[in-house]
């Protein structure tokens, strides 16, 4: 095309034609849409490539019938009864992002503390601060250490189970979602927040007599044996999980006691959020143009 004159003010300026002006400003918005499409493309795939938790590997440590340490060591025992530090040796490995436990005990009613490899280790859940159960977790654990249930406090320590799961986060970090706990039920519901998410799930009995198993769609970590010392106990997970309601159950032969569930979900990286962005605001705008 061959600009064209136009003559203001007193001096020439060359402008382009009206509609190379258009076609011009057509191109530009094609290829504007061409980028977003392909960028909402990318952003798909690699919040396909975030998602999903890898079990690197579960463990379990129960103590026996008679009270006794069992699968544990017993160490810093006090003047109560049987109470003390209960640890077991674990690998959480080299490329762990999250170490999970459960505990199920029958114990008196004072506080105590988890640890793994000396780290300190947080609280997700809790049915009861006594016998029951609860969750525990601890980000970046080192690869190899103890889990160490400190029960110094406790007057009277009876039975213990421990159920272990150490999780890999495929290069995102690791965090827990929600974390809940009941009494005297042998299901409980819980609400998770992100697709592709890890639960875990833990329940505790006041008996010695009968089996006791986890219910689908639970993986069992472990279940009884029937007595772990004046109580049952069981614990398991479920990966993968979708985001909305669940809900969870184990089958004690009878006196259920304390049950809880805590979910876990990876979190997306900052650019992986930028890109989901854009590709939000690309369908909004061909919503926009297909309604005009």
């Amino acid at each position: 095309m061959v600009p064209y004159q136009k003559r203001t003010a007193g001096r020439t300026r060359v402008a382009r034609r009206p509609d190379v002006v258009i076609t011009s400003l057509r191109t530009r918005r094609s290829r504007t849409k061409a980028v977003l499409a392909a960028l909402a493309t990318t952003s798909l795939c690699i919040a396909s490539a975030d998602a999903g938790i890898v079990i690197l590997g579960t463990g379990s440590a129960v103590t026996n019938a008679n009270s006794s340490p069992g699968d544990f060591t017993l160490s810093s025992q006090g003047p109560g009864n049987r109470d003390g530090i209960y640890s077991y040796s674990f690998a959480a490995g080299a490329t762990s992002d999250m170490l999970v436990v459960s505990i199920s005990t029958e114990v008196s009613s004072q506080a105590f503390s988890v640890s793994y490899g000396g780290q300190a280790m947080i609280q997700a859940t809790q049915s009861a601060a006594g016998s029951g159960t609860s969750i525990w977790f601890l980000a970046d654990p080192s690869p190899t250490g103890s889990v160490a249930i400190d029960f110094t406090a406790k007057s009277v320590v009876n039975g213990i189970g421990l159920g272990i799961a150490s999780l890999n986060g495929a290069g995102k970090a690791i965090a827990l979602d929600n974390g809940v706990s009941d009494n005297g039920v042998t299901s409980i519901d819980i609400t998770t927040n992100f697709d592709d998410s890890f639960v875990m799930f833990a329940g505790d009995a006041n008996t010695t007599a009968g089996n006791v198993s986890v219910a689908s769609p639970l993986t069992t970590i472990f279940a009884g044996p029937r007595d772990i010392g004046s109580n049952q106990a069981a614990a398991g997970y479920e990966n993968g999980v979708s985001a909305g309601g669940n809900t969870y159950s184990w089958n004690p032969s009878s006196s259920e006691r304390g049950i809880s569930a805590a979910a876990f979900y990876t979190v997306p990286e900052p650019s992986s959020l930028a890109l989901l962005g854009l590709g939000g605001l690309l369908i909004a705008r061909r919503r926009r143009d297909a309604a005009g």
